[in-house]
């Protein structure tokens, strides 16, 4: 039959089997957490860096550099439009 000390220290083996558990599952969230953030981030550079990212920024740079101007109607449209301003591309005129 246990004795006291037998059960005391069957006790504190149980604890310390606890903490041990809890530390591991402590452990094993915190790295999980950071493979989550750690793949977010590289999904996050893919995106940022796939070709129709690029070719966006592309775009955007250039409109800016369009050649455009916009004149009065005067006729070049049908009256009837109620189009008061025309944009037009010089190079395509």
């Amino acid at each position: 039959m246990p004795n006291r000390a037998d059960k005391r220290l069957e006790r504190e083996l149980i604890k310390t089997t606890r903490l041990i558990s809890l530390s591991l599952e402590s452990a094993l969230i915190a790295v999980g957490l950071a493979i989550l953030v750690q793949l977010a981030f590289d999904l996050g550079q893919t995106i940022h860096n796939s070709p129709a990212a690029r070719s966006q920024e592309t775009i955007a740079t250039g409109y800016g550099t369009l050649p455009l101007s916009v004149e009065a109607n005067q006729g070049q449209v049908d009256s009837r439009a109620t189009i008061s301003r025309l944009a037009r591309v010089i190079s395509f005129s």
